[in-house]
């Protein structure tokens, strides 16, 4: 494991792209900090860090450019390793919010951003992780927690990550669109509210009931309505409202 730790950055999938842009960066390379003051998600939402009790990684995946890989099967692949090492910490009801956010209990304890680099075919992707630790307290985020409030654990930060790098990388190790079939079985049986009734709003202002029923290989939500028509949602279409 490659790893280069910082002491502060605003960002650190910003702090891996300089870098590779600057000079040659080793497949696996591994960016860490203890303090990240502007760390960003989906839809350019920022992240709440809270320093020296949470979590912030990106890891510099090179792929091989003579297998086709759907861009959507590393976002599916880097979110059910962290769901495995997180079901070892013994963090309780762990589910996937599409198509970013890891939740317990309801509530998100992790966001993932992954940036996807292109020539002709998926080079390599700078996968940033956000992970609440051993905050205690999460009072001005309701929506939010934290391994500490899921478990009342303290956890080692370092070994956690360790274990988040290790899992990553093997999970990664050997994709193609071959196995898209089984890897969209193993995220939808995370899926959070997959089945179940929910609000939604279109980016048009349209609110409507419907529920979740997958993912396609694009990494569009499917949603059946209640006419029964199942309509695909891209990340800036459609928004939860419950």
């Amino acid at each position: 494991m490659i790893e280069i730790k910082i002491d502060a950055t605003e960002s650190t999938n910003d702090y891996l792209k300089q870098m590779m842009r600057r000079l040659p960066v080793t497949d696996g390379t591994m960016v860490s900090t203890d303090h990240q003051t502007k760390g960003k998600g989906q839809r350019g939402s920022s992240w709440y860090f809270e320093v020296d009790n949470s979590l912030a990684i990106s890891i510099l995946k090179q792929f091989d450019g003579a297998k086709h890989i759907y861009p959507f099967q590393v976002q599916m692949r880097v979110s059910i390793a962290i769901i495995q090492v997180l079901d070892r910490w013994g963090v309780p009801d762990l589910q996937i919010k599409w198509p970013n956010d890891i939740m317990s209990d309801g509530l998100k304890i992790a966001g993932i951003l992954i940036e996807n680099l292109y020539q002709g075919h998926l080079k390599s992707s700078v996968i940033g992780l956000g992970l609440n630790v051993n905050n205690e307290s999460m009072t001005d985020l309701p929506k939010a927690s934290s391994l500490f409030l899921a478990t009342q654990k303290i956890s080692d930060i370092s070994a956690l990550k360790k274990a988040i790098y290790q899992e990553i990388m093997k999970e990664l190790a050997v994709i193609d669109t071959a196995e898209f079939a089984n890897d969209k079985e193993r995220y939808e049986t995370r899926l959070y509210r997959k089945g179940e009734s929910a609000q939604f709003m279109t980016d048009t202002g349209r609110q409507f009931e419907g529920t979740i029923r997958g993912v396609s290989q694009e990494g569009l939500l499917q949603i059946e309505d209640q006419t029964q028509q199942v309509q695909s949602f891209d990340l800036k279409t459609i928004v939860f409202l419950d």
